[in-house]
């Protein structure tokens, strides 16, 4: 039976069956709040999906995702796992069986204007590979300011099977994440979900954001 969790603490409700992870269409929010910036994930209904309370948290610190804003459920935990010249890596974990979901590679190699993530799976299988879209938008927010819109690409092998599109920039920071390309579920929907949440918090342990 499903039970509330107390803050930090997993619930009953196994997160493989979450609403968070079922969709194939959904999107990010992100709040401009100065004192206390949120993301929200939504579904087609403006249903909320996924929440984090705070996300301008230390570049150090682990970023817990839960079910809504009254954070009956945890979800996830994303935690800077280490830092190297080429690449950062961090750990995704499920919040209910407190057992690792997979690897996040944070690529920045010095010369390569597009980032690129990297998706691992617990046994280090490489399932997917977001690449931003644009060297130019790449170069601008690299050196001007992470508010500049990017779009991202998902790729399993060579195959694009995802996206990610910038909406509005003014008042929220918002993405449009559309899965529908993956018909096979290749791509493990909580490695995606905190993919999603390190590109749209700017989280990368190189950057002291």
């Amino acid at each position: 039976m499903a039970t509330f969790a107390a803050l930090g603490k997993a619930s009953a409700a196994s997160p493989i069956t979450a609403a968070a992870f079922q969709q194939k269409h959904f999107y990010a929010r992100q709040t401009r709040r100065s004192w206390s910036s949120r993301l929200y994930f939504q579904d087609d209904l403006g249903n909320t999906l996924a929440f984090i309370r705070n996300t301008h948290c230390q570049y150090s610190q682990e970023i817990r995702v839960f079910t809504d804003p009254t954070l009956s459920f945890e979800l996830l935990a994303i935690r800077p796992a280490s830092h190297a010249d080429d690449a950062d890596q961090f750990t995704v974990t499920d919040s209910l069986t407190r057992e690792l979901a997979g690897t996040i590679y944070h690529r920045h190699i010095a010369g390569e204007l597009r980032q690129e993530w990297s998706l691992h799976s617990a046994s280090a299988e490489k399932i997917v590979v977001i690449g931003e879209d644009s060297g130019f938008l790449a170069l601008l927010r690299r050196y001007l300011t992470e508010l500049i819109p990017q779009s991202y690409t998902f790729y399993v092998g060579s195959r694009a099977v995802g996206s990610a599109i910038p909406g509005n920039m003014l008042w929220a920071h918002t993405m449009e994440i559309d899965l529908t390309g993956d018909d096979a579920r290749l791509i493990d929907r909580r490695l995606l979900l905190a993919a999603v949440v390190l590109i749209m918090t700017g989280k990368r342990q190189g950057a002291h954001s």
